[in-house]
Formats: C-alpha cells, structure tokens, sequence
C-alpha cells in the first residue's frame, strides 16, 4: 500500500530531481541562465538571450536554466525545441524502404549537432505551472567542435484556444574541447588487442525515479541501457522487466548522438559499449570515469575508474586478461546469425549499416567467423555485399541470406550459407519466393550451399507447461521458429539448427525428438543480432575444431560434420571421443555389438566468479523464458563454483560430473553400458552443448524412441492444420505431399523404434 502512495512517489521525483541539481552543481556543471522568455498579454512567448559566453562541452554535457516570465499567468502548453536538436536516426520499423516522413537527408544530419534534454523524468513540452516565474532545465550535449549555432525556439499552445505562437533565437555557442583519450590495449603477452568498453560517469540525465522505474521510453536512450536479463518472452513479444542490478547510467559517447556515417569509429546506440583496439580513442570531458572493458566471454570482465584532466590527450592503459583461449587450442568460435539492417538497427539516414562495421565487434568479442545475413528489410540495398568476405587477423565476415519476412515466414526462417546466386529462380522481388521453405531448401542444396533453421526454439514453448527433456508437450508453432523443419528433416535438406537465442528447452527437444528417430541434423549457437539479442554479437556461438586454415568454407564443413559445440562462450567442451572415436570425425559414427561397453573421454573447463554478482544470482533464480537463455550463472549449483557435466543418452542425462568452473581444464572419463543404436553428447546445461556421436549397434539405425518418432509426426499435422493456409494455391499441393510424405516417414521410424 505504502509503495503506491501518490504522495510518496511525488516526493521520491522531488527528491531525485533535487539530487540531480546538486550532483550538477557539486560537479561543477553550474546551471547557468542561458535565455529568457516572457510571455505578453496576447500569450506570445517571446524568446531572448541572457547568458554573455554561453559554452558548451565537446563530448560532454551542460546544464543550463530558461527562464519564463508569465507576468499575466497565462495558461498553455509550452514547447523548447530546436532543430539543432533533432534525431540523428530513426529505427527501422522493418519497411523494405525507409518510409519518407522518416528520412533524414544529408542537410539535417549537417545541422543536428546537439542533444537537448530537459530534467530528468520531464518533457520539454510540457504545461505552465501559472506561476509569473518558473524555470526550465536545458541539458546540452555535443560531439562537434568549434563554434557552434543553435536555433532555439519556444512555443505556446494557449488554452483554451488552441491558439499557437512561437518565437526563437540563435545562441552563439563556444564548445569547451574535450580530451582525445587514446587506449593502449594490451593482451596477456602484450600484444595489441581489441575490446569492448562501458564508459559511465553514474550521472542520471534521464528518468525521474531510476529506481522504480529505470529506462526512459525513447528508445535511443532506452536501449544502451537495457541489458539481456530485462527482457523476457511473454505472450510473444520481449517485455522490458527491470532487475534490482543498479543500471548503466551516464553512458559515453552518449548513444542518441552515435551514428556511424558521422564519427571516426562507428559505435551503434543501441549499445552501452564500444569497440576500440590499441591506439584508438575516443573524447572525453575532464571528470571521473567508470570503465568496465573484456575482450568476450573467454576473458575476465574487469572494472576501473580513471580520471581524465583537462589537456588535449590522455592515454589509458587496459590490460585484457584470459581465463581460455580456444584459438591456441584449435578451436575458432563463430556467430552466423547476425544483422546489419532492421531491428535496432536504422531505417534513414541509411538502410543499416556497413557490414564491415561487425567486423570491429567479432574482434572485439573474440569471435572468428560472422555471418551477416541479408533479408527482406534492405534486401535490395545490402545485396550489393552478398559472398563479400573480409578478413582481419582471426576475425572474419561472410555475407549470407536469412529467408525473413519472405512468403514463407510463417514457417519458419532459414539461414542459407554460401549460396553462388542469392534470388531464388525467376523472381524479381522477395514477395516471389516459394510460400513455403522445402523447394527453397532444395534450391539452396543444388548450389551446395549449408542450411539452416534459426531460432529454433522460437513459438516451440509447449502447451503444457513442462521443463523436462525430451517431453511430449506438443509445440504451438505460433513464431518463426523451425517450424516445418519437421518436413525437411525427412528428406535430409537442414544441415544445422539454430540455438542458443531461445529457451533450450523449446530448441533441445525438438533436436532431440529428431535425434532418437534417427535424423542427424547438427546445432549451432546464434545470437539474431540485433534482434533476439542486440548487446553484442556471439552472445551465444559454435566452437569448431578445423582442420584446415580459418575459411568460411572449412568452417561450414566442421559445422556441418558436428565438429563443434555450442557455447555461451564460458564453458567449454572438446576432445571428445567414444571408445577412441573422435567427435566429427567419420561421420562422427561408431560401430559396436550389444553389451558392450562404451568410454567417453573429454576435456572441459568453465568460468564463474567465486562468489555470484547479483546479476547472475538473479539470472540463475530467473524464468527460463528471460533472457539470456543460455548463460552459465543459471548452471552453477547452488552454494558452489560449480557445474554438472553430463552424458545425454538419447536426450537422457545418463551420467554426471561435478567440476569447479576456475578456468582450469579437467579429464573426464565415462563408462556406460550400450545395448541399442544410440546417440550420445555432452553438456553443461544451459551454457554448453556439444554435438552428437552416433553409436550403431549391432549394424542398425537409431530408432531410439517411438514416442519422440510420434512426436514429430504430430507435430507435421499440427504445423498444417494451423499454417497450410499462409501456403499459395498454386503451391498447395505439392506442399501437401510434401507433409503427407514426412507423416508417413515418422510413422514408419515409429513402428521400427523400441517402445518406450
């Protein structure tokens, strides 16, 4: 009761707002009097200046006072604006060209050279209190240098009337210089290295309340802020659930002034950090810092506080250090689902980004291969960069197709890798496609491309509420999750599945029903960035073992062959072999006779702080169906630093290892007894999943389960049942053969597969 009290909550934005002030003053961001307006008799607001040097700060912020003079106590709604001031971007809205009411030409992106805030938790229009004097709070941001001159314009609807007057004023600005911080990044050998740094100054510009209500509704603000574990999936769309984590505040470069056409480095506001390697820079204004910087989850996040003096450059040391490093091993990680138009991405100025500006974030993140996929929204304009390959050092970008927001959305999207030519035959747009995604598949398989479906756990959460796996809760397939992968697999045209952007269970359970019936199709780990996730890229990732140099193409080829796992990136699973026979290797088979026994040997490592932050003690107690899905707080057990490695028998955990999760590696050894066709992995759950070994016994094929068999039967029926009507007419009735085919095949691998 006490919690809701109206008054209560006045007083707390009273108090915050009081607290902003003096955090202002106590910095020395004095609030001076920038302008005057006064009101007349006939309600025009008349605006002038009053400040003598009015300065601004170059990457930094001040704080100005406007005041109003109302001596007749007129009544209205009152506006500060400037076009100065107006947005840099606008956020695709998924159109397949930016819409005109939302493009931004080169003149606006030229003569927008600041943001203008007012105080936190208020508008900059907003009503007269009716008071003959009161005072409004200008904060003032700029990137640009030099001289600067802003337009500055007040406006009065009056009520009532609805009459609208206005006036404005340019103010001939100085902008104070801020200082050019160079970074010297360093590994743990002292070579130059990449990063990802959180630069905060712990101010609050934005919202009245940070604590009961922390993210502010403009999105270019809302989203450097907002991190995984305050997103969840609740009735089919990602809902913003604050933690009790203190938040990113005072965040540098401020992310509604970062867009890439514009600065030397191209930061993306939708993101707290930025990527910088040795000898890059950014500016700073003097005063005290935060930096929180890694180099990916195969090292240690750290943190520290820095002060920058007034000058013209400043260098500051960050040392990168590493608990793993797969590469020295063999092992090169990889994110192919990654985006550079729509979703957090901008509609205008540009239709996303340059592509090549990932490259900047897998170095950063320590992933080797990235695959940006094109799709519907800018398909045309980002077709230019199909097939391009970019290489820097052990980084390297790809450029490929996901099937979105095609005719065939509905079931499912696919990922095609290393397609020859990127329009399907006889189309000129992508509303020509196939309606539905097995003559697709089929076209990508004679171009020997690697396929995919991804996310695909996406609308698979069961009708009935259940955590285990495998169950027999039948799948919705209300998204755009790997819905008719249950015909595909039939006829053996996905290669890969998604994982690792989606609750496990909803993606386990569908591999593993697919598995027991004898299928072997391989899994990935993706992040959809920036749309499942867009904090970083590689957020969830595969490891594959190559045997050949770093290439897109004997990256796909270790993919494919199941020499790899998927990871989160802080546990790790490699060298495994069942009775000598090496994980990806001859077709990751083995051969034995019933009764005997198998060996499965393995080494494994993982990282958890010794103590949970309070960010990972809240992931770990959190719904599965919040964010991040897989991460390995939600696998420490409880009152240790450590984890469960387990031996998954036909999607049973058979076996278990505990190990403590400090980055040391550890030989693990099982021995189970076999005595049917099976399928075996590793994992650590849900942070690591390696991909299957098949074991044949006595000669026959898996058919592990009936249930699992009729499982994907059922689910056939019900995927055309609920979406053959997204399929064309013209299409129908191949596509009805198609499904009545894979019903028939599941039925059969029932039959043949041992009741369970």
């Amino acid at each position: 009761m006490v919690r809701n009290c109206p008054r209560i909550a006045k007083m707390k934005v009273a108090l915050t707002l009081a607290w902003f002030i003096a955090i202002l003053i106590s910095s020395n961001a004095r609030a001076d009097v920038l302008a005057k307006i006064t009101i007349d008799m006939q309600g025009r607001p008349q605006i002038s200046i009053v400040h003598d040097n009015p300065v601004l700060q170059q990457a930094g912020w001040k704080t100005y006072k406007v005041l109003i003079n109302n001596p007749a106590r007129k009544e209205g709604v009152l506006s500060l604006t400037s076009n100065n001031a107006s947005p840099l971007f606008h956020k695709s809205r998924g159109e397949l060209l930016a819409l005109p009411e939302l493009t931004i030409s080169d003149q606006q992106l030229a003569t927008s050279t600041i943001a203008m805030l007012p105080e936190p938790g208020l508008e900059l229009t907003r009503p007269l209190t009716g008071q003959r004097e009161e005072w409004r709070t200008l904060q003032l941001y700029t990137r640009r240098p030099g001289p600067l001159k802003v337009e500055l314009q007040a406006r009065l609807v009056a009520t009532p009337g609805g009459v609208m007057r206005g006036s404005s004023v340019i103010i001939p600005f100085t902008t104070v210089p801020a200082t050019r911080v160079e970074f010297a990044i360093k590994d743990e050998l002292g070579r130059p290295a990449f990063a990802a740094l959180t630069i905060t100054d712990g101010v609050n510009r934005l919202v009245a309340d940070p604590e009961a209500n922390p993210l502010p509704q403009n999105y270019r603000h809302r989203y450097a802020m907002r991190r995984p574990w305050e997103r969840i999936w609740v009735d089919g769309a990602y809902q913003t659930q604050a933690s009790s984590e203190p938040h990113l505040t005072g965040i540098y470069p401020f992310p509604a002034r970062r867009l890439p056409q514009l600065d030397p480095f191209p930061d993306l506001y939708f993101q707290a950090q930025v990527y910088r390697g040795d000898g890059e820079y950014l500016y700073l204004p003097p005063g005290r810092y935060r930096i929180d910087y890694r180099a990916g989850p195969e090292t240690i996040s750290k943190s520290r506080r820095i002060e920058i003096g007034e000058g013209p450059m400043q260098t500051i040391n960050l040392n990168i250090e590493s608990w793993v490093k797969m590469t020295d091993l063999g092992w090169y990680s990889g994110d192919l689902h990654v985006h550079a138009t729509a979703c957090k991405h901008f509609e205008s100025p540009s239709q996303g980004v340059d592509p090549t500006i990932l490259l900047r974030q897998a170095k950063g993140e320590r992933l080797n291969v990235v695959s940006v996929l094109n799709w519907a929204p800018g398909w045309q304009s980002q077709k230019k960069h199909f097939g391009h390959n970019i290489q820097e050092g052990l980084s390297l970008l790809h450029n490929d197709v996901e099937v979105s927001n095609f005719p065939s959305n509905e079931m499912g999207h696919l990922g095609l890798w290393g397609l020859q030519v990127p329009d399907y035959p006889n189309t000129t747009s992508v509303a020509d496609w196939p309606s539905w995604n097995n003559p697709i598949l089929r076209w990508a398989r004679e171009q020997r491309a690697t396929t995919g479906y991804l996310h695909a756990g996406w609308g698979l959460k069961p009708l009935e509420s259940t955590d285990s796996l495998p169950n027999q809760a039948l799948a919705p397939m209300t998204g755009i999750g790997a819905n008719e992968y249950v015909v595909a697999v039939t006829e053996e045209l996905v290669d890969l599945l998604g994982v690792g952007d989606t609750p496990p269970v909803q993606e386990l359970n569908l591999w593993y029903h697919a598995l027991n019936s004898g299928y072997r199709t391989r899994i990935m780990g993706e992040s959809d960035f920036p749309c499942i996730y867009h904090e970083k890229i590689g957020i969830a990732r595969s490891y594959a073992r190559l045997d050949k140099r770093m290439s897109f193409e004997s990256y796909l080829e270790a993919l494919r062959a199941g020499r790899s796992y998927v990871s989160d990136g802080k546990s790790h699973l490699i060298d495994i072999a069942v009775n000598g026979q090496l994980l990806g290797r001859g077709d990751s088979e083995l051969r034995t006779e019933a009764g005997k026994k198998l060996t499965i040997k393995l080494r494994a490592t993982a990282w958890l702080p010794r103590v949970p932050s309070r960010v990972d003690a809240f992931i770990a107690g959190s719904d599965a169906q919040r964010q991040p899905a897989w991460d390995i707080a939600r696998a420490r057990i409880p009152g240790t630093r450590e984890v469960a490695v387990e031996l998954v028998m036909n999607g049973h955990a058979v076996a278990s290892r505990r190990m403590v999760a400090d980055g040391a590696w550890n030989d693990l050894q099982f021995d189970v007894p076999i005595d049917r066709s099976s399928w075996l992995a590793l994992r650590i759950l849900p942070s690591s999943h390696s991909n299957p070994v098949f074991v044949l016994v006595d000669d026959k094929p898996i058919r592990a389960s009936s249930d699992s068999a009729n499982w994907l039967d059922r689910a056939v029926q019900h995927l055309w049942e609920s979406k053959s009507h997204f399929i064309r007419r013209d299409e129908l009735a191949d596509a009805r053969a198609a499904y009545e085919k894979a019903r028939a095949q599941h039925q059969q691998r029932a039959n043949e597969a041992l009741v369970e």
